[in-house]
């Protein structure tokens, strides 16, 4: 591709001419890089001899000074560092280096939860190299976008004069037009918000990777996004059935306890009755290796609120009427209301739970109409209950 003296693109009158000019400088690009690796490979190679060279002439005490053979070997390292050098240069030209776009329809919405998981996933584990960021070369699709923009996505700060952070950023789309194509390598097909996420973590010592994908022949471009990324992410039950730890004996024993056919959001609501709430979405982060729960202030897991827990479990187990599927989340967070609003009084948990017959269950824990109980309505429901025991 042949640019003007402002360096922007001529115009492409002749599509396959641009495209196979395009092709033939990223094919020079390569060229041009692995011929300097040569250079310093050889280059590296004659510093050795010249080392091995200079090393036997002193040690056969013929007329070479020491400092002539160290001002001989600092010339090669001298030229080997240019070359590295120019090899860096060249890299920083290539592809794989360049800025990646994104594609009109594509996701056009960051969503900053997931670029701040993405973030905290990299900074646990780091980057992992074959999970690559997925694109397509700008040179193959520059000419096939159907009338559709490209942008640049840049992470700038929300609020304040301060460094994007995590806990203060945005995401900018800027539409880049046709003569600043030359700066970016290509548009991504899978790793938006990972790529986001890298700009936001702004860490030179993070090393992520990168592979070009070819679209098949005649396929549009999102299409082929579309068909790339129609796998189901994960839900909760896949990650309580996945057994990953979560490197706290508290949190795991409450996953154990899952396996017996309890839901998990009861046994998070009954397991947590003097704390603070904890969710899946913690949960997931600690299995993701990227959050520990001393990371959550509010929720503090002892062999306290543990036996808290078994003692719920027990009480419900031998109750015929508190069947496990009657036992939802919103019963658990009722029955946790009630617990705390009735000063924190296990005993009286206890004998409710045993006090919960059919009819009782009939008359206060079944909405009218069909309709399901909030947990409102369940701690009321609770509390009907205990009156009627302390009537008599």
């Amino acid at each position: 591709m042949e640019y003007d003296e402002n360096g922007v693109p001529y115009a492409p009158d002749d599509k396959e001419e641009n495209k196979a000019a395009m092709l033939e400088a990223g094919e020079n690009r390569e060229q041009n890089i692995n011929l300097l690796n040569s250079n310093i490979m050889e280059t590296s190679e004659l510093k050795q001899e010249v080392v091995a060279d200079c090393m036997e002439k002193v040690n056969e005490d013929k007329a070479l000074p020491m400092s002539n053979a160290v001002t001989e070997i600092e010339a090669v390292e001298n030229n080997i560092n240019t070359k590295k050098e120019d090899a860096m240069e060249e890299r920083n030209e290539s592809p794989e280096l360049r800025p990646l776009l994104f594609i009109e329809g594509n996701r056009h919405k960051i969503d900053d939860a997931n670029v701040i998981e993405c973030a905290n996933r990299i900074k646990a584990n780091g980057f992992i190299e074959t999970m690559p960021i997925e694109f397509v070369p700008l040179e193959e699709v520059v000419y096939n976008l159907n009338g559709r923009k490209l942008y640049e996505a840049k992470v700038v700060s929300k609020k304040g004069d301060k460094a994007p952070a995590l806990t203060n950023f945005d995401v900018k789309l800027e539409e880049v037009k046709y003569a600043d194509y030359k700066r970016f390598i290509g548009i991504i097909i899978d790793g938006q918000h990972r790529y986001v996420a890298l700009q936001l973590l702004n860490d030179a010592s993070i090393s992520p990777s990168f592979i070009p994908v070819k679209i098949p022949e005649g396929m549009d471009i999102l299409q082929y996004i579309a068909i790339r990324n129609s796998g189901k992410p994960w839900k909760n039950e896949d990650f309580v059935n996945s057994q990953l730890t979560t490197n706290d004996e508290h949190v795991d024993y409450i996953m154990e306890k899952s396996k017996n056919k309890y839901v998990l959001p009861f046994l998070l609501s009954i397991y947590t009755l003097d704390t603070g709430k904890l969710t899946m979405k913690q949960i997931k982060a600690m299995q993701g290796g990227y959050k520990k729960m001393s990371d959550f202030k509010k929720v503090v897991l002892t062999q306290n609120t543990q036996g808290l827990g078994d003692k719920i479990c027990e009480c419900c187990e031998k109750n015929p009427v508190l069947s496990k599927d009657r036992l939802t989340g919103r019963l658990g967070e009722g029955l946790k209301n009630f617990y705390k609003n009735h000063d924190s009084d296990i005993n009286k948990v206890e004998k409710v739970l045993e006090a919960i017959d059919k009819d009782k269950w009939e008359s206060y824990f079944v909405a009218e109409g069909g309709k399901s109980m909030e947990t409102k309505a369940y701690e009321n429901a609770f509390k009907e209950v205990l009156n009627e025991l302390e009537k008599g």
